[in-house]
């Protein structure tokens, strides 16, 4: 049970100040917990178990869309269930290695899924791709639906299906864009210039140009392959669940709108795993909506519902509890990962206070606040600096490399020394302290954000801190350059298109709106890279650069979030990314035992 925070902070300042006097300049440092991971069973584990085929899995979806179309974004998730790109994640990869939440992907994770082979210029101008020549679109009929939703009536896919699909994504080729939903395909294939059918399972990509780096980013946009027949069908067809189509591994056999959504295995489909084991080992796959905690909690305990995973936590640590005292410990999987850090940007822009404009002030603002106390308070642990720091990109991309940062930097974020705080602030000449404003939305842990501005009172500063109704309230003022006024601030980018908009002082969803030249610089370098080396290595350096500035005042660890499983769930399970980009996929390399 948590402590009255006010009561809490009275207790650890005390504490503080009493080691402050016995030794002049002592540091409070964080202790290792156990491992935030120590509740994890092994994929890997679980994938040495020959699979098993048959049999029905119920997992909980957290939002379900009213579109079938194959040029959804990635959002809509449950279309990889019934579609297939040209290409897809190497499974065999070591999943340490790559993090399967990221939007960031590098080419040497992927392996032909529709694509048989593949030919790249050595200019990168052009792309030549072979196709598989057993890829079938599903047929209805073959799970006893009605053969008129039969889309494609279970044809060969060629290479035309290829080029429609890519065409209607950029408006090539006389062929009107499609505007399915916010997906901007323009802005994230940029590089395409055509497509062109060589033959009926060869087709060439020629780009407008002419480096590593923008072949890659191709091959990894998630595109879902269709056909022409898909244009055929009426508006009121194709927003039509009976219509979804595609030659992915399961059918979509029955949806109630925001409530369930249930996947028949496709019997004709023409994949493999890596054993040569035809897929997918399930018989079917239900989605299921649950409005509360206590309901999902019951149906897990209870094994009608076999996973309870989503990219938060879905039962409160109560909860978790009960579910643990419930249950045996051979009878449920826990995945634990951790999610964004919670601070202060702390805003540069044309209007900026000047205490907040000197490195050092900053620093010593991070030094001032029990970053361990606040979190054990808000029940997170510490385990190692991925518990503690994103940078300007999130830990599982390979631009983050906390271990390069070095141990004066990472202390100066994981270090709690009031006296070293006093010391910068009078080195930079605010040893009266100053004051400064922060907005926060209602719903964001305000009481975390409440006990950081009583440390920081203790060594001068005050943080003013109001509370607003909305998210626009508050970003409007943190966005606002001219406005000294800070917000709420998470980073931790994992695509070109979220650090382009977050990290430049332009950047349209920067908080800090810094102008910093050296930032700018390596930003460029990073962002007009060529290969996908010297954008790693640009990146790296522009993370620790950023994070040297100390332009986020960082208030706790990052939260730690939980998915469930029972244990009867093998293979790909415990991947936090079962409710992401590759869902369906997952799911077929899935399998359930009694």
């Amino acid at each position: 049970m948590k402590m009255n925070a006010t009561k809490l902070l009275s207790m650890l300042l005390a504490v503080s100040l009493m080691a402050a006097l016995a030794a002049c300049g002592a540091t409070s440092t964080q202790s290792d917990t156990s491992s935030a991971n120590s509740d994890n069973t092994s994929s890997a584990a679980a994938a040495d178990d020959s699979p098993v085929y048959g049999g029905k899995l119920v997992s909980y979806h957290s939002e379900f869309y009213n579109q079938f179309d194959p040029s959804v974004n990635t959002q809509v998730n449950t279309v990889s269930f019934y579609c297939d790109m040209l290409w897809n994640i190497d499974w065999s990869i070591d999943r340490t290695d790559f993090n399967y939440g990221s939007s960031y992907i590098d080419s040497k994770y992927l392996t032909g899924q529709i694509a048989k082979e593949w030919t790249i210029a050595d200019d990168f101008s052009s792309m030549t791709v072979t196709l598989r020549d057993d890829v079938y679109f599903q047929d209805k009929t073959s799970v006893g639906m009605d053969s008129k939703y039969d889309v494609y009536q279970g044809r060969q896919l060629v290479a035309s299906d290829v080029k429609w699909t890519y065409d209607r994504l950029l408006g090539l080729d006389g062929v009107a864009i499609v505007q399915e939903d916010q997906t901007s395909w323009p802005t994230i294939l940029h590089m395409l210039n055509s497509v062109e059918v060589i033959d009926d399972q060869t087709v060439k990509f020629s780009f407008n140009t002419t480096d590593e780096l923008s072949v890659n980013n191709f091959m990894c946009a998630f595109v879902n392959i269709g056909g022409p027949e898909w244009d055929t069908l009426t508006d009121e067809q194709q927003s039509d669940w009976h219509y979804a189509d595609g030659t992915g591994p399961f059918i979509l056999t029955d949806y109630t709108g925001d409530n369930t959504m249930t996947f028949t295995k496709n019997p004709k489909y023409w994949d493999t795993d890596a054993d040569g084991n035809q897929l997918p080992y399930l018989d079917e796959v239900e989605l299921v909506y649950m409005a509360d905690s206590a309901t999902m909690l019951s149906s897990f305990i209870a094994g009608d519902l076999q996973i309870l995973a989503a990219n938060n936590d879905l039962i409160s640590t109560d909860q978790a509890t009960q579910l643990k005292a419930s249950l045996s410990a051979d009878q449920y999987e826990q995945y634990t990962y951790y999610g964004s850090c919670i601070g202060v940007g702390l805003k540069q822009g044309t209007n900026g206070l000047a205490p907040l404009a000197d490195e050092k002030v900053r620093e010593a603002m991070q030094y001032a606040i029990d970053v361990s106390a606040i979190s054990q308070y808000a029940g997170y642990e510490y385990d190692g600096v991925e518990s503690m720091l994103n940078g300007c990109f999130a830990q599982g991309t390979a631009w983050n490399d906390v271990d390069a940062w070095g141990d004066d930097l990472i202390n100066s974020y994981t270090t709690y020394d009031p006296d070293k705080a006093r010391q910068l602030l009078e080195e930079a000449g605010y040893g009266d302290g100053f004051s400064f404003d922060v907005t926060l939305f209602q719903k964001m842990p305000v009481e975390q954000f409440q006990l950081a501005a009583q440390y920081l009172a203790v060594v001068g500063i005050t943080m003013n801190i109001t509370i607003v109704q909305s998210p626009n309230e508050m970003t409007a003022i943190g966005m606002d350059p001219d406005n000294p006024g800070c917000q709420f601030c998470s980073f931790g980018c994992d695509s070109v298109s979220f650090a382009d908009n977050t990290i430049p002082s332009s950047g349209t969803n920067n908080p800090i709106k810094q102008n910093n030249p050296e930032i700018e610089t390596l930003f460029n370098t990073f962002y007009t890279s060529t290969t996908v080396e010297d954008q790693v290595a640009a990146a790296k350096t522009l993370d620790q650069s950023f994070m040297s500035n100390h332009y986020i005042l960082y208030v706790s660890y990052a939260a730690q979030s939980s998915n469930w499983y029972r244990s009867n769930v093998h293979g790909l399970n415990g991947e936090r990314v079962t409710q992401c980009y590759y869902m369906g996929y997952m799911f077929a390399r899935t399998w359930v035992t009694d």
